[in-house]
């Protein structure tokens, strides 16, 4: 599991095959742009132009704190 800061650029719900929530939500660094996924309810937390401190693990988002500057 890696750590990351981003700040995210959109984030779009969608249901999987079997009815449940997820999100794609597109992310950028100091480097890039990623695409990632999350895969519960918490996506409806994440909002487009705001930094987030981010678990992630081949693309998928495992938790998220919003990130607090000084």
């Amino acid at each position: 599991m890696d750590i990351f800061g981003y700040e995210v650029l959109n984030v779009k719900g969608r249901k999987t095959k079997t009815g449940k929530n997820m999100a794609f939500v597109k992310v950028r660094d100091n480097k890039s742009v990623h695409d990632l996924v999350i895969f519960n309810d918490r996506y409806k937390d994440i909002k487009a132009h705001n930094v987030y401190i981010m678990k992630v693990r081949n693309n998928r988002i495992f938790d998220f704190t919003e990130a607090k500057l000084a």
